[in-house]
Order: structure tokens, then sequence, then C-alpha cells
């Protein structure tokens, strides 16, 4: 987990509060965000390209296809971030991304 947030601060956080209850940046709070709906965090308005997702849920293997390429995985989606091509470092992502709620899912 402590490469997943080494990731994180270097990757996420100019766009993403990692806090809880933290506020939308360009991009929503991703606090708690593993285990919930693609596209339906409240008091942030996605793309049309992630709303078409609105029924998966963030799970290891949908947060990896995102991280790897967020427009593969969501075209037309408004987020430019090009992805991480290592699957090692999305997995360390994707493990902090885990803690980052109140009860580890």
């Amino acid at each position: 987990m402590e490469k997943g947030r080494a990731i994180a601060e270097r990757q996420c956080t100019m766009c993403h509060s990692l806090a809880p209850n933290g506020p939308s940046f360009i991009g929503p709070d991703l606090f708690g965000v593993f285990g919930t709906h693609v596209g339906d965090i409240p008091g942030y308005e996605f793309s049309e390209a992630l709303k078409a997702h609105k029924d998966e849920t963030w799970t290891n293997a949908t947060l990896s296809a995102w991280l790897a390429g967020p427009s593969d995985y969501a075209p037309g989606t408004k987020m430019s971030f090009p992805g991480i091509a290592s699957e090692t470092d999305r997995a360390d992502l994707i493990a902090y991304l885990r803690s980052l709620h109140a009860e580890t899912p």
C-alpha cells in the first residue's frame, strides 16, 4: 500500500482529493470509491462516457481497466490522464484506494 500511496500522491492528487468527505477538484474525491458504482459520487458531474458504466462497480478489475487507459475504458471521458501501463503499479494503487474506506472492503 505504501507504493500505492506514493503513486497516488504523484499521479492522482493534482486532480483528486483522497480525504474523507474531501472536496471535488478537477475530479471527484476518491476516498471510499472502491466498491461504489462507476460515475456515482454525489456532488460530482461525470461525463456521459462514465455514466454509461453506471451499472458497474469499482472493483479490482474495473479500476485496473480504468487506470490502464481511461479513454479506452470510457471513450469520450473528460479525464485526460493517459493511464498506468505497469500492472504492478496499478495493483499497488488499487490496494491503496481499497484502504481509503471507513471499513476496508
